[in-house]
């Protein structure tokens, strides 16, 4: 009897976890954006490498970015802005910019807030005026990269500075390519 009972106490549980192999997808199916911009990049990754590398050394090298308060600055990067479709791998570009700037020590690093994004500061969660809300998870600056393609499908990159608090830009880089 104690056997029959644990036949069927095994025959339970090897459904039930039979139930819970995860399902591989079939590799012909896309399941990011990044990963279908790989296919169909028109910028190869070292381009986008290349860009990304100036643009930080040209942004660190200007000193526009100083310690804020004591601690360092904390640089928001906004995603990358194209002027028509993005045909190139804009996640890689993103990552390189911030990867430049993390390891110069001398700035934070963090996604840009959205305008309807809660912020916290000293003072609370806040939703106006997300972008800056003088806290350490509000950023001092805002990084805005940007890509445009001209008639003759030359590509210009750009990259702008704002202060957050003063809402001015403080830094522009422009590199065609």
């Amino acid at each position: 009897m104690k056997g029959l009972k644990f036949a069927i106490l095994a025959v339970f549980i090897a459904m039930f976890l039979g139930g819970c192999i995860a399902k591989k997808s079939p590799t012909s199916e896309q399941s990011s954006s990044s990963e279908q911009n790989l296919k169909s990049a028109k910028i190869s990754e070292a381009t986008l490498k290349k860009l990304a590398s100036d643009s930080t050394k040209k942004l660190l090298a200007s000193k526009k970015i100083s310690k804020q308060k004591n601690r360092f600055a904390i640089v928001g990067i906004s995603e990358i802005s194209c002027e028509k479709k993005c045909d190139f791998n804009t996640d890689f570009l993103r990552k390189k910019l911030k990867v430049g700037l993390i390891h110069s020590g001398k700035v934070v690093v963090i996604d840009a807030p959205s305008s309807d994004e809660l912020v916290f500061s000293n003072d609370g969660l806040k939703k106006s005026n997300a972008s800056h809300a003088n806290s350490i998870y509000s950023p001092d600056f805002i990084l805005l990269p940007s890509v445009k393609f001209s008639g003759d499908k030359n590509g210009i990159f750009e990259v702008s500075l704002k202060d957050a608090e003063k809402k001015s830009e403080i830094w522009s880089y422009k590199n065609k390519f």
